[in-house]
């Protein structure tokens, strides 16, 4: 039963699949271990298997884990400047296969932090991220260490054991921050460019993945990216109160349910990630994702103390739905969560909103802090496998 609820859970994610299952299994042994059990013969070969991994395949899985857009060395939909372009070319290739050989090497595909940013931090990371593209670099780089044993002393550095920044409790300096961005732009920089040849070939077939959709939104007089982008900039600012300042932004073609769909991204470096799938057909929402890294390291509040803010949760969910303009197709709402030993998972909790058909749409909110954290569509088989494995709580 935990394997499932935990498979629930990580589906309401937005990570690589790999990175899915690779967190699911850590679960499961730690539960096995802790319980005195074996890890099972089946899953010891696959380690096993994962250690003989060629360096080529190992870069190329943690390019995917990272999110990175293997077609370009730059994302040149973030507006990066010449200078930029020139400090990553300009890497010696030393450091370039150091970098790809750590990334390559971990364990963990996903950065996280000692702490979080305070508000004030997190505030000036787009400024300072928009300035670090348009050529303000920092004086000197960020210190990264081996193991978790190195780091004590350290005030700011990366730590290659578990894959995070340690972060000082005092305020960081804007020097330190840029320092921050500049290592994830060359490490980013650096396994994509060693990846490029192990992945060259799904390249191509993603192009023609991509031509093929194209000339199918085409064959149905769909929307335009430059419309898509325009609808997720919208939604950006009214559903999370942001811009595109300082932000990366990705957008690309592919498919979702047999739909076409535009999948609108932006991004902070290692901060916080925005996505948006829409409909290439007629503009409408199929999901919203919104992730940090806290989502995965941070702590799980107590069922108590999140059903405490159900009421809140709910407003947040009712919220989204009239931006979205669709709060009125729906008959019904539930609500539901995964739990496990007392706490609620990833701090969410969800909201199935269920038209008389049957179907309708599922609205995450964290019941941290009452922020919205996903949207997705969803047909009657998945609120019955929610019913299945969730556990459901009254909404009013």
């Amino acid at each position: 039963m935990i394997e499932s609820k935990i498979k629930e859970t990580m589906g309401h994610v937005n990570i690589r699949q790999e990175m899915k299952e690779e967190i699911l299994q850590n679960v499961l042994e730690r539960k096995r271990q802790a319980e005195g059990g074996e890890i099972p013969k089946s899953r010891r070969k696959a380690l096993e298997r994962k250690k003989r991994l060629g360096r080529a395949r190992r870069i190329a899985q943690a390019a995917a884990a990272l999110g990175i857009v293997l077609a370009v060395g730059i994302p040149v939909q973030a507006g990066i400047r010449h200078l930029l372009k020139e400090r990553l070319e300009a890497m010696p290739q030393e450091e370039r296969e150091e970098l790809a050989d750590m990334t390559g090497s971990q364990e963990v595909g996903a950065d996280s932090y000692s702490r979080a940013y305070s508000a004030e931090e997190a505030a000036r990371l787009p400024e300072l991220l928009k300035e670090y593209q348009e050529g303000r670099f920092p004086a000197g780089e960020l210190k990264s260490v081996s193991t978790k044993e190195e780091a004590e002393g350290e005030e700011l550095c990366y730590v290659e054991e578990g894959s995070y920044f340690q972060l000082p409790d005092r305020k960081l300096t804007d020097e330190e921050l840029l320092e921050v961005i500049d290592f994830t732009y060359k490490r980013d920089y650096a396994v994509t460019e060693q990846a490029k040849e192990t992945l060259a070939g799904l390249d191509r077939q993603r192009e023609e993945r991509e031509e093929a959709l194209q000339a199918q939104i085409q064959a149905e007089e769909g929307i335009s990216m430059e419309e898509a982008v325009r609808q997720a900039s919208g939604l950006l600012e009214k559903l999370f109160g942001a811009d595109e300042t300082g932000r990366e932004r990705n957008g690309y073609v592919d498919e979702m349910d047999g739909e076409a769909v535009y999948v609108v991204t932006y991004s902070v470096r290692s901060t916080e990630y925005h996505y948006f799938w829409i409909n290439a057909a007629d503009g409408r929402v199929k999901k919203i994702d919104y992730s940090t890294p806290d989502m995965i390291k941070g702590e799980w509040m107590s069922e108590e103390e999140a059903l405490s803010q159900k009421e809140s949760c709910l407003e947040a969910a009712e919220g989204c739905l009239e931006e979205l303009g669709i709060a009125d197709e729906f008959s019904a709402v539930e609500g539901m969560y995964v739990c496990e030993d007392g706490q609620i998972a990833y701090n969410r909790l969800s909201f199935y909103f269920i038209r008389d058909d049957g179907e309708g749409c599922r609205v995450q909110v964290s019941c941290r802090d009452g922020s919205l954290m996903g949207f997705e569509e969803v047909d009657s088989q998945d609120i019955t496998g929610a019913r299945t494995v969730g556990t459901a709580f009254a909404v009013r």
